[in-house]
C-alpha cells in the first residue's frame, strides 16, 4: 500500500487488521511508516519509497505484484507509477483516486497496454464513483441506446480528509470536462448550473463537478450526455463561478499545501456524515430510470470499498486492462452495495 499514513490509508490499515490480512507499506517518511507498523500488527514491512522517482517505482513493482493507491493527488503524483504498472506483467493495481482526468488518461494511454501484459488496473474503487458505478450497473437492463447518464451527491457534515481537500484546493488548475453528443468537452461551470427537483431538501439547486463515474459511464456505455453534480443550496450556489485559471505554478502550491497541518474528521465526525446520490438514466426511447442511495461515514465506507475489492481479486479473477470497479461485482451489484451498508430505493 502506497500512502498508509495518509487519512483514508489508516482505515484501510484499520481493515486489513480486523480480517487479518498482511501487507507491506511503502512511502517517503520513514518516521511516518514506522508509526503506522508500530500501530497495525498487519504491516509486515516498509519501504522507504518515492513513486515520483522512475527507479524507485520500478524496485517496487518488480518485488510485489498487487498494489493499493491511497496517495493523492493523482493526477502530479501518481501518472508514471501507473503506467510503469501497466508495463508489467501480471500485476494487479487499486486506487481511490477522484480526479476524473486522471482517469481518462490512463484508459486512454493504458488500457492496451495493460490487457497486453495480463495486468488489472482498477481506478476510482471509493465511496463516490464505485456505488455510482454499481448503481448504473444495477439500473441498466433493458436494451436501447442511453441518451444520458446523471449523478448527484448530496452531503451533510461533510468534513473533508486533507488528501480530499488539497485535491479540491487543486481543482482550479484542471479543466472541467463533460459529454456531450457522444464526445468530451471542455465548459465553463457556471453554464451547468441547475434546479433539481427530485430532492426533498433545500439543497436544490445542482453544480457540476467532475468525479470518475463519467469516465466509467462513457466507456462502458456510450451515452449522449454524461454529467455529475453536488447539491447545494441556492445560496451556496451563488459562491460558485468561473474563477479564471491561476497563474501561479501548481507544484509549488501542492508543496505548500502537503507541509499544512490539514485535520481530517474525528470518528464522531464521520458518524454524522450524511450522503445521498441519486443516479439517473435517461433512454432515448423515453424511458428513464432513478436509483436513490443513502449511507454514511464515507471515509469509513472507501475503506470498506478497498477490502471488498481487495477480497473479490485475492479469490481470483480473469479481468485485465483499465476498469472500472463496478466490474469486479458484475451480477452482485445489490449485494455488494447491502454489504457496504448502503440502503437502495428505485424512484
Amino acid at each position: 500500500m502506497i500512502g498508509a499514513y495518509g487519512y483514508t490509508g489508516k482505515l484501510i490499515c484499520n481493515y486489513f487488521q480486523d480480517n487479518q490480512i498482511s501487507i507491506n507499506i511503502a512511502g517517503r517518511d520513514e518516521s511516518k511508516l514506522q508509526e503506522i507498523q508500530k500501530k497495525f500488527s498487519c504491516v509486515s514491512e516498509i519501504i522507504i519509497s518515492d513513486i515520483s522517482r522512475e527507479q524507485e517505482c520500478q524496485n517496487l513493482i518488480s518485488a510485489h505484484s498487487f498494489f493499493i493507491n491511497c496517495a493523492g493527488p493523482f493526477t502530479e503524483e501518481s501518472a508514471a507509477f501507473v503506467k510503469l504498472i501497466s508495463q508489467a506483467k501480471n500485476k494487479y493495481y487499486l486506487d481511490i483516486c477522484g480526479e476524473s482526468s486522471f482517469i481518462k488518461k490512463s484508459f486512454e494511454e493504458n488500457h492496451i497496454r495493460a490487457i497486453a501484459n495480463n495486468t488489472c488496473i482498477i481506478h476510482g474503487c471509493a465511496f463516490e464513483s464505485m456505488l455510482a458505478d454499481l448503481a448504473v450497473q444495477t439500473l441498466i437492463k433493458q436494451t436501447g441506446k442511453i441518451n444520458s447518464l446523471f449523478t448527484y451527491y448530496l452531503f451533510d457534515h461533510s468534513k473533508p480528509s486533507p488528501g480530499t481537500r488539497i485535491t479540491m484546493k487543486l481543482s482550479k488548475y484542471r479543466n472541467f470536462q463533460k459529454i456531450e453528443n457522444g464526445d468530451w468537452y471542455t465548459y465553463k461551470p457556471s453554464e451547468e448550473i441547475k434546479k433539481i427537483d427530485f430532492s426533498t431538501s433545500e439543497k436544490n439547486t445542482a453544480i457540476p463537478y467532475p468525479l470518475p463515474e463519467l469516465v466509467f459511464n462513457y466507456i462502458k456505455y456510450k451515452p449522449k450526455q454524461v454529467m455529475s453534480y453536488l447539491l447545494v443550496s441556492h445560496e451556496e450556489s451563488l459562491f460558485f463561478g468561473d474563477a479564471e485559471k491561476p497563474s501561479g505554478d501548481l507544484k509549488a502550491e501542492l508543496i505548500q499545501l502537503k507541509k499544512r497541518a490539514f485535520a481530517g474528521p474525528s470518528e464522531s465526525d464521520r458518524q454524522k456524515q450524511q450522503c445521498t446520490v441519486y443516479v439517473q438514466v435517461q433512454y432515448e426511447n423515453g424511458n428513464s430510470d432513478m436509483l436513490k442511495l443513502t449511507t454514511t461515514d464515507m471515509y469509513k465506507l472507501t475503506a470498506n470499498c478497498i477490502y471488498l475489492a481487495v477480497q473479490k481479486m485475492k479469490a481470483g479473477i480473469e479481468l485485465k486492462g483499465v476498469l472500472c470497479p463496478g466490474e469486479l461485482f458484475k451480477g452482485h451489484e445489490k449485494e455488494t452495495l447491502n454489504s457496504l451498508g448502503v440502503k437502495m430505493h428505485l424512484l
